[in-house]
């Protein structure tokens, strides 16, 4: 209506009642002097269209995104700003010397050097660091920012991680839940797994999905952890 069309896609014209409500309702919304005689005519076009719906729009590092929608004008300050996190950490973490060799939506791939099966636990964590510290520095404030870690030898959503003795080590994801787990247990949060009376005598293990069993997928806190990705800046 805005741009002046007189119809909807499939060809039926708008309802002169509709039309009208449009105009009267954008009348009595506007506060802009500029906009004030195109909307009292009630006539739509491109120019209008622009001047409502085309406008520059700047996330908080300074970046402009000029001629972009309503709704891309509304989005972009925040999830923009995501973005600007996203690629300095990107940069601080090639600067640092770590091989960043993908970022797939949220994460970060990075190969590090294997010793043994395992990776330096204080590498891992200077590239987690890396990676928070940039988005809390396009945040400002004290808004938290978080970082999940993992390790494995070719990129899976399954991957998890363990840590022994300064040293972290892929898991896949049963061993990640079990590790999991037993730090839950450690710190009195979980109690520990059951078995339970068998027919026909024995014990049986806790079903899936029952405090302790094995097969719980439990996400503590996160206070570090490692690498093969580095996964996820979160941040807002």
């Amino acid at each position: 209506m805005v741009r002046g069309e007189t119809a909807k896609r499939d060809g039926t014209p708008y309802d002169p009642d509709d039309l009208s409500s449009l105009w009267e309702g954008l009348e009595a919304l506007n506060r802009n002097p500029t906009l004030a005689p195109f909307l009292a005519r009630g006539v739509g076009g491109d120019e209008l269209a622009r001047m409502l719906f085309k406008e520059a729009v700047v996330t908080l590092t300074g970046r402009i995104r000029g001629g972009v929608s309503f709704t891309q004008a509304r989005n972009t300050p925040f999830q923009g700003l995501a973005a600007d996190g996203a690629k300095l950490a990107l940069w601080r973490l090639t600067r640092e010397g770590f091989r960043v060799v993908a970022f797939i939506h949220d994460e970060v791939l990075i190969e590090l050097p294997e010793r043994d099966g395992s990776v330096d636990l204080a590498r891992v964590e200077a590239a987690r660091e890396a990676m928070c510290e940039a988005m809390a520095g396009v945040l400002g404030g004290d808004i938290p920012v978080a970082c999940e870690a993992t390790l494995s030898r070719c990129w899976s959503k399954d991957a998890g991680i363990v840590v022994r003795d300064g040293r972290d080590y892929p898991a896949d994801r049963k061993e990640k839940d079990a590790g999991q787990l037993a730090a839950l247990h450690q710190a009195g949060l979980v109690a520990p797994s059951r078995a339970e009376p068998r027919r026909g005598g024995g014990r049986r293990p806790a079903r899936p999905g029952t405090p302790g069993s094995p097969g719980l997928a439990v996400d503590p806190p996160s206070s570090g952890g490692g690498l093969g990705r580095v996964d996820k800046i979160e941040g807002l």
